[in-house]
Formats: structure tokens, sequence, C-alpha cells
């Protein structure tokens, strides 16, 4: 699998044609979030490629000079899944992390889905990112109207208190949102 950081150009076509595919109308920030955001340099993306065939894509935002990433979207296109993948990826994101404090995850909270069908998809995400590595915070967040599970990816061996985690996350909901529809829309509890 190789990996190449998303330029500017690629963004048009990655949020044309997978973002509004992968995920639902909630967790989706508008174009100019991302443009804007690329543009003041806290927010990137990586394509995943098995040879030339793209496979998956990230997106991450930061504050500058902050300790943590947050891992805002992870998602293989729909005809790569089940392959193993996702473990790759999280791997490739273990080493990013060795560079930062941790990167907090944000994962659909299992309690707030609205059927059982959801809950048991859910249930298995958060269980695949245990499952390499990751532990789940007590601290969750919202976002526009969807809960989270956070989840902690570090190679620390004591990881900072979740105080301290809530504070960075925070920082970097604030550096992300304040000039977008979500400036008013997120909270941590």
């Amino acid at each position: 699998m190789r990996q190449k950081r998303i330029t500017k150009d690629q963004l048009q076509s990655i949020y044309r044609d997978h973002l509004s595919r992968d995920f639902i109308t909630a967790e989706l920030k508008s174009r100019s979030f991302f443009e804007d955001d690329f543009d003041r340099g806290v927010y990137f993306g990586d394509l995943f490629y098995d040879q030339d065939r793209l496979i998956a894509y990230t997106f991450y935002g930061k504050r500058p000079g902050g300790n943590y990433l947050l891992l805002d979207y992870l998602a293989v296109l729909p005809e790569e899944r089940s392959k193993g993948y996702g473990a790759e990826i999280l791997a490739a994101l273990k080493k990013e992390a060795a560079a930062y404090d941790g990167v907090i995850v944000e994962a659909e909270a299992i309690d707030a889905a609205k059927d059982e069908q959801e809950q048991t998809i859910r249930r298995r995400r958060i269980a695949f990112y245990r499952q390499n590595g990751l532990k789940e915070l007590k601290l969750r967040a919202e976002v526009n109207g969807v809960t989270f599970t956070l989840l902690l990816l570090t190679d620390k061996e004591k990881p900072a208190e979740e105080k301290i985690i809530k504070e960075e996350l925070a920082a970097i909901y604030h550096t992300l949102y304040e000039h977008t529809e979500f400036k008013n829309a997120w909270r941590l509890f």
C-alpha cells in the first residue's frame, strides 16, 4: 500500500466523488471548510493506493503548535472493504502519531444509534479500533448533533490525562470550526 498527501486539486474530487457517499450529511462539512482549513494549514489528508488504484482516504485536523491530531475522516472505498486495508491504514496512522502525543479518533457512539443495525455497525467499528491498539476515552464529543465515542492512538507508555486531551481537542475544534458553519455546533462532555 502506498500513501500520498492530498493536494488541493485532489481535494475537489475526493469531496465530490467520495465524502458525500461515505459519510452521513450531519458529519459532512462544507467544501469551503475543507478548502479554507487546507489553506490555513490546519487540515490535511492522505490518499492510500494499492498499485495505482485508490483504496482509501483520511483527513486530519490540528491546531498550530498542538500536540495532538484529530482523525476527522477515515474511509475505505466500498469495493475495497473487508480486505485488511483498514488495519494497514491504522499502522500508517501510528507512524503519523509518533510525531505527536497522540491521534484522537471520533467514532459514532453506539448508544446514539437509531436502530439495532446501526448499533451493530458502530460496535464493530469501535471493536476494530480497539483491536488495532486504540484506547477508548471516557470523554465524548458531539459535533453538529452527531455523538462520538473518542479513542486515542498513541505510542506513549502513559498517555496524558483526559483533562489535557479534552483541552487539546477543544483547541483543535476551535481552530477548525471558528470560521465555519460548525462554529457553535460542537461540545465535549
